[in-house]
């Protein structure tokens, strides 16, 4: 036996090619539906916090600005939070000194306008993405299509002595 078409003559063979492709498709589908399961759009907990001044925007502490607030960090309000975290998020809401100055300025002369630098409350927000599903499904396909193209030269030169065996 030396060429491909001597092969094809064989049960075992073409029962192989079979077997083959339904375990190429088979992987390519488990492939794409653990990718897809990591990379759906999902709802999770999150802390939000909306800037009052600054930039005044409104984001996830830890999704968007890994800044992780704890359950335990709000429990007597946004005073409980550690200074190092109102650092981050006050660099977060982009707030100028200028502004904090101004603030603690009208605190003192007792004309403050009773808004806080910012508000943070525990809210769902929605991860992932299709993208990044489709790039790496299609990554993920096209490195399981080159595992089992190295898998079928292996097994032609077991049986045939040769990587690239003659069709005929």
């Amino acid at each position: 036996m030396k060429t491909i078409e001597e092969l094809n003559g064989r049960w075992w063979y073409r029962f192989l090619k079979v077997l083959f492709i339904l375990v190429l498709i088979l992987t390519i589908v488990w492939v794409s539906a653990i990718v897809f399961d990591i990379y759906k759009n999902k709802k999770v907990d999150d802390h939000i916090v909306i800037c009052n001044y600054g930039n005044k925007e409104q984001f996830a502490s830890w999704h968007e600005k890994n800044i992780y607030i704890s359950p335990y960090d709000l429990e007597d309000g946004i005073a409980s939070l550690d200074d190092n975290k109102k650092e981050q998020i006050q660099e977060a809401c982009d707030i100028s000194e200028e502004e904090l100055k101004g603030k603690l300025d009208s605190m003192l002369k007792g004309t403050d306008d009773s808004k806080p630098l910012f508000y943070i409350f525990k809210g769902k927000i929605e991860v992932g993405s299709r993208f990044k599903a489709v790039l790496f499904s299609i990554f993920g396909t096209l490195i399981t299509i080159l595992i089992f193209e190295v898998i079928r030269r292996i097994f032609y030169y077991i049986i045939l002595g040769k990587i690239r065996p003659d069709k005929k």
